[in-house]
Formats: C-alpha cells, structure tokens, sequence
C-alpha cells in the first residue's frame, strides 16, 4: 500500500496566505506533545503508524515550499516522493496524478490540510478492504455542525466493523450522516478514477474551465459502475478542514490552548 496526498491546491478560501496551508503548525502528536509542527503530519503520522512506507505528495509547481518543508519525511513518517504539477483544476485531478505513480498497488488517501483523530484508521481500512473483498473502504466521522459536508448513506447496522455505502447526499441534505475524508482502495478504482479525470479533463493545460471534480462524485460512479464500497467508523469526533478562515483559526487556538491540535491520531 502506498500513501497519496494531494497538496496541488491553491487555498482560495484562505484568500492569500504567506505560506501554504499543509504548513499551519496546528499540529501535536500526543507522543511529542511539546512540539507543533504542519498540519500535514497529521496525516503523515497515521500513514507512518499504519506500517505505509512509501507516499506520493501531490504538488503545484509554485508550493515549493512543502516541498521543501517534508523533503524525504521524517522519522515514523512514509518515504516521500514528491510529484509536481503546474497546476490543478480539482481534487480528483490531483488524486489521480498520484494513483498514476502508484500503478497496480493499493492506495491510502488522506488530505494534509485536515486534523482528525482516528484509532489505527488507516490499518482499520486495509482490513476492512482484504475482510470484505470491497474496491474501496472510506474512513467515517461524525459531521460537523458548522461545517456541512456530504454525507454517506449507510447499510448494515451501526457498530459493525464496515458498513456497504450505498450512496452520497450532498451536504444541504445529509444531515444526520457520516461523512468521510480518509480512504483505501485496489487499483480498480484507481483506473476509474483516471478514466473519469480523462474524460472530464483530457490533456488539461489549465486555459479550458471544466468544472471541478472532487472524488465524492467519483465514488458515486464507482457504486453505479458495480464497485463495492464500504465504510468504517474511524472516529466519534468530527474532522476539522482548516481551509477556510475561521476554522484555521479555530485549529490555532485549539493548539494554543489545550496542545490538541484538533486532531491526533492515535499511535
């Protein structure tokens, strides 16, 4: 299994930030409580722990400095290999530069703009993908009442170890759903997610608006193109996204105040 993480955004819910948002130092892993440190290695951490020893990182052309910030990875963290961009239209877009570079292997995805607390999340879903023979296991948290997001329709009762996903709500009627932001796949989703950014993108150059494609659309394509997919409650608190102004601020003061950072996972 090999990690992606897709860092090729530009952050325009933040306006201008002197520096990329993967840096915010809003983080503490409970081991070194002391120490803040990129929201990144929120996720960098957990793949690490999961036993990942390889990961993609996704970039833009102009964020040199993440690059520079994670170089090779550190200790407890996945190897880096960094893969540039000039641009991105969309998340898929960026997800699928990375499963290009990962060919037939299976995939753990997380986003390095968000802090989340899970217990062994990423193991949990390699588990929950080998135990059921699914194409795809989605790590799922509570939503957030000030943060609406889509929501995933659920099968089997509440508790069991994985649950069939059924369907997408978008967020302005998921209230009372799971949603997700962590992932593992085979590479049969891999393909389709590429097939799919082909087709909506071609050989983009950055001058053609196509609409931006985020993956939770792709994971409905793959539930109608016969793709098994299931979900696995990795946390009982929401995630927090600090890419949008408030809930930066909100992730700095939680780290001020209580050396949580919003989110740890557990090693």
């Amino acid at each position: 299994m090999v990690g992606v993480v897709p860092a090729a955004g530009s952050a325009r819910r933040l306006g201008e930030p002197s520096s990329s948002k993967e840096l915010e130092p809003v983080y503490r892993n409970r081991a070194r409580p002391d120490e803040r440190r990129p929201v990144a290695f929120c996720l960098l951490d957990a793949l690490g722990a999961a036993g990942v020893s390889s990961a993609y990182v996704v970039t833009s052309s102009l964020k040199s400095d993440v690059r520079d910030e994670l170089g090779s990875g550190r200790a407890g963290t996945p190897v880096l290999e960094h893969l540039v961009v000039e641009d991105s239209p969309a998340a898929a877009y960026t997800v699928s530069i990375g499963t290009q570079a990962a060919g037939e292997r299976a995939v753990a995805l997380g986003f390095p703009d968000v802090l989340w607390d899970g217990d062994r999340a990423f193991s949990r879903l390699s588990a929950a993908v080998i135990e059921t023979g699914a194409d795809v296991a989605l790590g799922l948290f509570p939503t957030a009442g000030d943060y609406p997001t889509d929501g995933v329709q659920l099968s089997d009762p509440a508790g069991a170890s994985s649950r069939t996903v059924q369907g997408f709500e978008p967020a302005e009627r998921a209230a009372g759903l799971p949603t997700w932001t962590l992932a593992v796949w085979r590479p049969s989703f891999s393909r389709l997610l590429e097939r799919e950014v082909a087709l909506r993108y071609g050989p983009w150059t950055g001058d053609t608006p196509r609409g931006e494609l985020s993956m939770t659309p792709v994971l409905a394509l793959a539930l109608e193109a016969g793709q098994s997919i299931v979900g696995v409650e990795v946390s009982d608190r929401p995630f927090l996204d600090i890419g949008e102004p408030a809930r930066l601020e909100a992730a700095r003061r939680a780290c001020r105040s209580t050396g949580d950072g919003g989110g740890s996972p557990a090693t």
